[in-house]
């Protein structure tokens, strides 16, 4: 089946839950909220007590506003606890917004939530129209998770398996399943050539070929498969939603019951390699490069202690950081006191490099970047708050033939202001990203387009940047 540790956990705590306030869409939304970071005690030491109250449900997208109610409550979760606030396989260093570490993490879930109850929002019309045709519903709702900011085909998957589960008589799941990342290597491997390109036709073929096969492993799993779904069924005859998935009829199992085994099976495999073979995976299992590319704030790490951050070089394609020569696995350091002080912008250098090391600069050019970049680190520079929004809008773009840093700034209500500063009229790749951010505060603060155009010249001439700051 289908079902993991988090979707028994939205069973048993949410949609069987005893709790007469809830009501189905209160329950629909419940759903969201946990998958925004699965991480049980989390949801209930720091979220279900507000969601068992009239007033959370007034607004539920405003509780959890920046600042508001729910963040500080599960700021204070991790003040106090020092837990885990995410499952491992979401685990990552966010986006940084906020200073504080603890803090940022926090925000970064607030607003993951406040996006996926906007989702929710949408997908509650589609869930409730019985006229619309199974398939059609499926297409519409993970159309709708997919467009959303910072969501994919993964999460398509994961929000329609929780929805599947949960509303088991629309049948959203049963022919056709959005393919998460996990599933895609295993997937492409037990299929012919790979199969078809489109993943969802590709798991169609194979389910195909599953439900139709009548070798003898079939015969013996199709024969165990009642056994083990009545234990089950013994098990948990309390959970009526655990009961409607152990049913399974000879020959027909279902898009979505694949889907998962097919991450089972690539756990099964990588096990193999390792225990068997002392690999350190299956290389038939692995992510094809192009989904598995990381984010560059994956590799840093910030050592407290020494005042530094740590940007862990990534290998060579093919090469398993074992391989690497030693000086390479060795982290490449940015010292905040040699970028001006700041941890942002000593982010920014490091992150900068990371660039230049993936698109194949050798660890000594590296090196010899980070240094020219911190010689245009001064403390005595203006420039934002750490933790303005401008750090993560305004990043140089260094494979431009005339290297820039460009923003798209839209107020509410107002129209789009496209805006950029150049690395040659400011005087260096940092200058560049500062003078925008700038003139991103500028924008922020209300000024016209022309105003900041006449500022972005000032800053120019000056050559270092403004003195007197928007901020003190």
């Amino acid at each position: 089946t289908a079902l993991g540790v988090h979707e028994f956990f939205l069973i048993d705590s949410v949609h069987h839950r005893n709790e007469p306030l809830w009501d189905a869409k209160r329950r629909f939304l419940s759903i969201f909220i946990f998958r925004a970071h699965c991480k049980r005690d989390f949801f209930n030491q720091a979220q279900l007590p507000h969601l068992l109250r009239e007033d959370f449900w007034r607004d539920p997208a405003g509780a959890f506003a920046p600042e508001g109610v729910l963040e500080r409550s599960m700021r204070e979760y991790r003040r106090r606890t020092k837990q885990p606030l995410l499952t491992l396989a979401m685990r990552m260093i966010p986006e940084r917004l906020l200073a504080d570490d603890d803090d940022n993490l926090v925000r970064s879930i607030v607003l993951r939530t406040a996006r996926l109850l906007e989702v929710a929002e949408q997908i509650w019309p589609v869930i409730l129209d019985l006229h619309k045709p199974a398939g059609q519903r499926f297409t519409e709702i993970s159309q709708l998770v997919q467009t959303a900011s910072g969501l994919g085909e993964t999460w398509a998957k994961m929000i329609t398996v929780c929805l599947d589960l949960a509303y088991p008589r629309l049948g959203l799941l049963g022919s056709q399943c959005d393919v998460g990342i996990g599933a895609q290597a295993p997937l492409r491997c037990l299929l012919p050539e790979g199969g078809p390109d489109d993943p969802r036709e590709a798991l169609a073929a194979l389910l195909r070929q599953l439900n139709g096969a009548s070798d003898p492993s079939s015969k013996h799993f199709w024969g165990l498969l009642p056994k083990v779904e009545e234990l089950v069924r013994q098990r948990y005859s309390s959970l009526p939603l655990i009961l409607d998935q152990v049913h399974t009829e000879r020959g027909k199992m279902t898009a979505v019951t694949l889907q998962v085994q097919l991450c089972e099976y690539r756990q099964f495999r990588n096990s193999l390699a390792r225990i068997k073979f002392g690999l350190p995976g299956d290389e038939s299992m692995k992510l094809p490069e192009k989904q598995k590319r990381m984010r560059s704030e994956d590799h840093l790490e910030f050592d407290e202690a020494g005042q530094r951050l740590l940007l862990h070089v990534p290998v060579q394609e093919g090469q398993q950081p074992q391989q690497a020569p030693q000086a390479q696995q060795e982290p490449l350091e940015v010292l905040l006191a040699a970028a001006g002080g700041g941890r942002r912008l000593a982010e920014r250098v490091a992150l900068l490099c990371f660039e230049r090391l993936r698109d194949g600069a050798s660890r000594e050019e590296a090196i010899a970047f980070r240094e020219e970049l911190c010689k245009q680190c001064k403390a005595s520079l203006e420039d934002v708050p750490e933790d303005s929004e401008a750090w993560q809008r305004c990043r140089a773009t260094l494979k431009h033939k005339n290297p820039l840093v460009g923003f798209v700034f839209q107020a509410q209500g107002g129209p789009k202001i496209s805006f950029q500063t150049t690395v040659a009229a400011s005087g260096g790749v940092v200058n560049a990203e500062r003078i925008a951010r700038l003139c991103y505060a500028r924008l922020e603060a209300g000024a016209s387009k022309e105003a900041v155009l006449a500022y972005r010249g000032e800053l120019y001439r000056r050559g270092t940047g403004a003195h007197g700051s928007l901020f003190r």
